[in-house]
């Protein structure tokens, strides 16, 4: 390893360039040992990292050496998510130098002052089986669509129709809720105008946004063909108006989103739509409370069994108190754990550090 090389492209310190050699020193025994193909990545941008090290197991998926080779967010969007959270991943597809599919986990490399410097990357091949999960889900759509086609029968319209009066009732139904969503939206923005009340003002502003949300999503129903929903074009509208709304009230709030294409039934958009909403208000609340600006992350990943939503601030570290929990967690990340454990039936995790507060949550698809 070229000490000067590292430390120069890298910016690092000494210390940290310690750190990495140490690491290189040591990846081949943790790879024989692992029986899986492991990796050093650091990283030139935010858009741009390079493999320094490599470590290859005896059944290694790689035929040569990818040392120097480019890191990119498009192929591995877990690694630049660790890269730029801190948060280790444990489930999530990549794409490999040599174009496979991979099963990925990621592990941060802490250097001075708590920074990452880098990310440590396992992988294990899954190609075969993300091949046999895509003729799987084939087959049991194609089963779905065969078994409910005797559903319309003579004076009654099936609403989940994809053509026909079916889908024209479904879409005239989610265009109605979503009116009447925004009228009683209308109607508690007027409230809140009126109010004297700080903290009936904030009361009400959180309930503005939940149902805003929520007519977000049936407005996206309305076009819609099936009752499935891809979920990365509904969240990447979410976010972005979001941040159009807080852009330059009072603070200025970037929002950036990013998530690989996944469909899921409208109710679990639904409730995963609520979810980012409450804590994209959470982090402008609390992690960015005494401070003119912030950024929000919302991830959308895949992996084997399941998806994982992330969503980062880089505000105030979140102090949880054991002892008065409900009162520190706060309604918002009580609705978040609700949601994802029963709506879900996923997992709930937060983690939080200097480098700002990620909330994971893993569903399955």
């Amino acid at each position: 390893m070229d000490r000067d090389f590292i430390k120069k492209t890298f910016g690092l310190s000494d210390n940290e360039v310690r750190i990495i050699e140490e690491i290189d020193r040591t990846i081949g025994y943790y790879s024989e040992v692992t029986r899986s193909d492991l990796f050093l990545d650091c990283f030139i941008s935010g858009k741009e990292g390079m493999v320094v090290s490599q470590g290859q197991s005896k059944k290694s998926l790689y035929k040569r050496n990818i040392v120097g080779e480019k890191v990119l967010p498009k192929n591995e969007p877990t690694v630049f998510y660790t890269m730029e959270t801190g948060v280790g991943m444990s489930d999530s597809y990549g794409i490999s130098q040599e174009n496979m599919v991979v099963q990925q986990k990621t592990s941060p490399v802490i250097g001075d002052n708590g920074r990452v410097i880098g990310v440590m990357v396992q992988e294990t091949d899954v190609s075969d089986k993300a091949r046999l999960n895509d003729k799987l889900n084939h087959m049991a759509n194609v089963t779905e669509k065969l078994s409910s086609s005797g559903l319309v029968k003579e004076g009654v319209t099936d609403i989940n129709s994809e053509t026909g009066e079916g889908s024209i009732l479904l879409q005239e139904t989610h265009h109605r809720i979503k009116n009447n969503l925004q009228t009683i939206s209308s109607i508690l923005n007027i409230q809140r105008r009126r109010t004297s009340n700080e903290e009936t003002k904030s009361v009400l502003a959180d309930n503005i946004s939940r149902i805003n949300s929520l007519a977000a999503m049936h407005e996206i129903m309305m076009t819609a063909a099936t009752e499935e929903i891809e979920l990365s074009d509904a969240l990447r509208k979410q976010v972005e108006l979001f941040e159009s709304i807080h852009q330059g009230v009072n603070q200025n709030i970037r929002c950036d989103y990013d998530g690989v294409d996944v469909m899921v039934p409208f109710e679990k958009a639904q409730a995963i739509s609520m979810i980012v909403n409450e804590l994209m208000v959470n982090a402008v609340k609390h992690g960015f409370r005494d401070r003119e600006e912030g950024v929000i992350k919302v991830r959308l990943l895949e992996g084997e069994r399941q998806a994982t939503v992330m969503v980062f601030n880089d505000g105030e570290a979140y102090r949880e108190n054991p002892k008065k929990r409900k009162t520190d967690t706060g309604l918002g990340l009580e609705i978040v754990r609700g949601l994802a454990e029963d709506k879900l039936k996923g997992t709930y995790a937060l983690e939080s550090s200097n480098m700002g507060t990620t909330v994971m949550i893993s569903f399955p698809i």
